[in-house]
């Protein structure tokens, strides 16, 4: 009973701030994994960009699109998400975010300001923890971590699927 995601190894938006050029082979890829979702993280959005062929080549598609929080400092913050989905919903395009509990870490964002700001956008949840280290954050199992990530779950949408990350 289970159900692929499809987590592209690629931003949707590249370097020069367009639509990856890449948009349907990656679609094409997730339909042939019988993907029910496909997973890009944010990449080079320029807030106030127009979405329509974003929206256009969403129309074309039974796989749910949804954008998630890197852990790049510069793509990867809350202010580029904040204004990336304050413009889809205000153009309203058909996607949703990736909530990953941990990356915030990663950028030096707050999860707890991340979540109060975006949980209404939220479509999928990466439940995940992290500790700090001597080389930086690090990953580690739910069973190791604090109660953060339980406290985040409570304030995302309980319908939204969720997939569990940790080190193998």
């Amino acid at each position: 009973n289970l159900v692929a995601f499809y987590s592209v190894p690629e931003p949707l938006f590249n370097p020069a701030g367009e639509l990856t050029s890449n948009l349907q082979h990656y679609f094409s890829e997730a339909a042939q994994l019988n993907a029910r979702l496909i997973k890009f993280s944010l990449g080079h959005y320029q807030p106030g960009t127009r979405l329509s062929e974003l929206k256009e080549r969403l129309s074309r598609q039974s796989i749910r699109l949804v954008v998630e929080n890197d852990q790049t400092a510069d793509c990867g913050i809350l202010p580029a998400l904040s204004a990336f989905f304050q413009d889809v919903t205000d153009q309203q395009l058909p996607l949703e975010m990736t909530f990953d509990m941990a990356n915030w870490h990663w950028v030096d964002e707050s999860p707890l300001t991340a979540v109060q700001q975006l949980s209404q956008y939220v479509g999928y949840i990466h439940v995940k923890a992290a500790i700090a280290s001597q080389k930086g954050w690090r990953a580690i199992a739910l069973d190791d971590a604090d109660n953060l990530w339980q406290a985040l779950l409570a304030q995302l949408p309980s319908d939204a699927p969720r997939g569990i990350e940790f080190p193998l």
